[in-house]
């Protein structure tokens, strides 16, 4: 089984007192984005962790899991999301961000695909590891167990060569301020 988990539970301290998630962007909410690339890949379930209704007003199709201390950074976020795909007994879980509207389908389906049984895949934009990433199943208990706001970095930062898909710095780009949307 393979399970898709979409991070969109973030505080949006930099965005002001608006939800940045909900904000227009390109004719749909800004978490739309990520949503429908997730929705595009050959995946069997779909999780979204999330921090408010209104959020999870925009993802129909995916099983919402509520954050009750976002707060607590996106490691919490990751840990309740594998948590759930332990319970599905899912061989795949590829996480991807709410605010990174620019990823292609296309890019997703390869991190999905470099992942293997043992493992993990990532992406990179030339100069660090970046979402989406994806995880074997024997790495979810792991993921299960992360706090803080590093997300899953230490478990990424030393993946082989052959484990990164590449990417334009653009397309893994995220967005944290109302001048981002610009």
């Amino acid at each position: 089984m393979k399970v898709g988990l979409l991070l969109a539970a973030g505080r949006s301290r930099r965005f002001g007192d608006a939800d940045k998630l909900t904000a227009p962007f390109k004719g749909r909410v800004l978490v739309a984005h990520a949503a429908s690339v997730l929705k595009a890949l050959p995946l069997d379930h779909l999780i979204a962790v999330s921090a408010t209704d209104d959020v999870d007003r925009c993802l129909a199709g995916f099983s919402i899991i509520r954050n009750p201390a976002p707060e607590e950074g996106q490691g919490r976020s990751i840990s309740l999301g594998a948590q759930a795909a332990l319970e599905m007994r899912a061989e795949r879980l590829i996480i991807c961000l709410g605010d990174m509207p620019f990823v292609p389908v296309e890019h997703a389906k390869a991190v999905l695909e470099r992942c293997t049984d043992d493992q993990a895949s990532a992406s990179s934009d030339g100069r660090v590891i970046l979402p989406p990433a994806c995880f074997p199943a024997g790495w979810l208990n792991q993921l299960s167990n992360l706090t803080g706001d590093a997300g899953a970095r230490s478990l990424l930062i030393h993946l082989p060569k052959a484990a990164v898909v590449s990417a334009d710095a653009r397309a893994l780009t995220d967005i944290d301020t109302p001048a981002d949307l610009q």
